[in-house]
């Protein structure tokens, strides 16, 4: 899990920094004639084992390994039943237990938000709320009894999702925010650390007028981290 940016190998900053990344980025469209196949397979594939391959090849795919004139949008308009695999890979299994490939669901959800078009297509399925269903229900007060790299890329995939409004709208709450805070405890840094990244965006993001006032979320946020330091 590449946890030098946003999670997921896919650098999730992409939609920000599109330029450093199509410079840096040697192999660009070499990928572009096989991902179409790649999400074909996906959305038929029956073995457990080959799906979170697939999936997490697709989850490091950048918007420079697609198709020649082609985004994400529509690629998820051609491959519909992508977007119902990564609803059922992260609807919670029988007695609360996660889905072999929930970890590499996320980290395509991930990807899928360095598109802003696709926003309102993952709300829709309700995939925000699904994301933070899985957060809450991997970070426990125990910080010492997670589950380190699900947990990262539930971090990641929650920060990429707070650039968008209409995700944001459906992912955040109370207790996501109270989570979050907990894994400023997190005795893996890259933990900690992501979860501070993920403060800063909802701080940043999370504004209510053409002020850009601080919304509840925002301020929450900050007030926690801040009793957080004092502690």
């Amino acid at each position: 899990l590449d946890t030098s940016s946003s999670g997921g190998g896919n650098g999730g900053d992409t939609i920000f920094n599109a330029g450093t990344l199509a410079s840096s980025h040697r192999q660009k469209a070499n990928w572009g004639s096989h991902l179409p196949k790649i999400i074909a397979a996906c959305t038929s594939c029956a073995d457990s084992g080959t799906l979170v391959d697939l999936l997490g090849t697709i989850g490091n795919m950048t918007a420079h390994d697609l198709p020649l004139e082609t985004d994400w949008i529509r690629l998820l308009n051609e491959f519909p039943l992508l977007l119902s695999l990564l609803s059922n890979v992260l609807t919670p299994q029988e007695a609360g237990q996660l889905h072999i490939a929930t970890l590499e669901a996320m980290a395509v959800c991930e990807t899928l938000c360095t598109d802003e078009n696709v926003a309102s297509l993952l709300v829709e399925n309700k995939i925000p709320t699904m994301i933070a269903t899985t957060l809450l229900s991997l970070i426990k007060e125990d910080t010492g009894t997670e589950d380190n790299e699900t947990i990262l890329q539930s971090l990641c995939t929650l920060r990429q999702m707070t650039f968008h409004q209409e995700c944001r709208n459906q992912i955040l709450s109370k207790e996501v925010v109270e989570r979050v805070v907990i894994c400023l405890e997190s005795t893996c840094p890259e933990i900690s650390h992501t979860a501070e990244r993920v403060l800063d965006a909802i701080i940043s993001e999370d504004r209510v007028d053409e002020h850009r006032s601080a919304g509840q979320y925002s301020d929450l946020a900050r007030e926690l981290r801040f009793v957080h330091c004092l502690s």
